[in-house]
Parts: structure tokens; sequence; C-alpha cells
């Protein structure tokens, strides 16, 4: 079950990061990209809708199979993360949908989520590859 977690949290991240180039792409942040074409923001959408579906089954596992838990730091950073990650994506799925807001709030919100989804990252799948005995 661990490779798995992981090896879906793994993609998830790399689906968050392609998610931030296009979102830096929409808002015309990109060095010499230009406009971005229309069929990117359908792009963003769909490569964020195949991210969450990544992370959703290994999230409903470990609410499942683990809970919250305070025994190490790095569990409970990833406890923390995991609530805050789906706390967060709820906030920005509302930002969305909403015609009366600042600018700078759906970049911060879609920004926290990828930082999150790099912390959960970082205190699952990482140790898992690098630190947990195979």
């Amino acid at each position: 079950m661990l490779a798995l977690k992981s090896l879906l949290a793994t993609i998830a991240l790399a689906l968050a990061v392609v998610q931030v180039v296009l979102a830096l792409w929409l808002y015309q942040k990109l060095p010499l990209a230009g406009s971005a074409p229309k069929p990117i923001r359908m792009t963003h959408r769909i490569v964020g809708a195949i991210a969450v579906g990544c992370k959703l089954p290994v999230a409903i596992h470990c609410a499942i199979a683990y809970g919250v838990q305070l025994g190490s730091p790095r569990v409970l950073v990833h406890s923390i993360a995991g609530c805050c990650f789906y706390g967060a994506f709820l906030a920005k799925v509302l930002l969305v949908h909403t015609k009366r807001l600042p600018g700078w709030a759906l970049p911060v919100a879609g920004g926290t989520l990828a930082v999150l989804l790099a912390v959960l990252w970082y205190t699952s799948a990482e140790w898992y590859y690098f630190t947990f005995p195979h």
C-alpha cells in the first residue's frame, strides 16, 4: 500500500508542477512565453482534476487507516498539512466560482495548494523512497 500511495503522491506532485507552470502562463508570468492560447485554461483544469484524482485515494486511505497522528514530527506535519490541503482545495474551488475577488486571491490559493502538496509529498513519499526500509 505504501508503494502505491507514494507513486500516486509523486504523480500528483508532478502534475502540480505542471499546474503551476500553466497558471504562470495564464497570468503571463512566464518570460518569453507570451499569451496563453485558449486551450491552456481547460488543460489547467483537466490537469488539476487528474492531480486531485490521484491524491484522493491516498487521502481516503490515510484518513481511514491512520487518522490524525501526533507521534513524530514528520507524521505531525504530514497530518496537519493533509487537513490544510483539503481545506485549501475547497477554498480554491469556491474562489474559482467567485466573480468579485482581488486579482491575487486565486494565485495565492493555487500556490498554497502546490506548497501543501509538496509538504505532503516530502513527509510521505520522499520518506518512503529514501528512508523507509524496503
